[in-house]
């Protein structure tokens, strides 16, 4: 479940490092939009998605987020070296 956040100030690397530390997120990225990271999460259902928000996320300083549930993947690739 991909979750898009937009935190307080707050040192990015510290941030990045506790949710590093959150055993359910699996990929963090830096974006330039509305939100400052884009965040991979696996929970088991909405109730723990939630508590992982209110108790884990929120506490760094989030202020807002947007959540995009991905039922399942149509396309992965994996690139190593970019063609030319």
């Amino acid at each position: 479940m991909p979750d898009t956040i937009h935190l307080c100030q707050a040192s990015c690397s510290e941030i990045n490092s506790n949710l590093i530390a959150i055993p359910e997120i699996v990929e963090v990225y830096c974006t330039n939009e509305a939100y400052d990271l884009f965040v991979k999460i696996y929970a088991r259902n909405n109730d723990h998605l939630l508590t992982l928000i209110q108790t884990q996320i929120k506490p760094l300083g989030l202020i807002m987020s947007k959540i995009i549930i991905s039922f399942r993947t149509v396309y992965n690739k994996q690139l190593t070296i970019l063609p030319k």
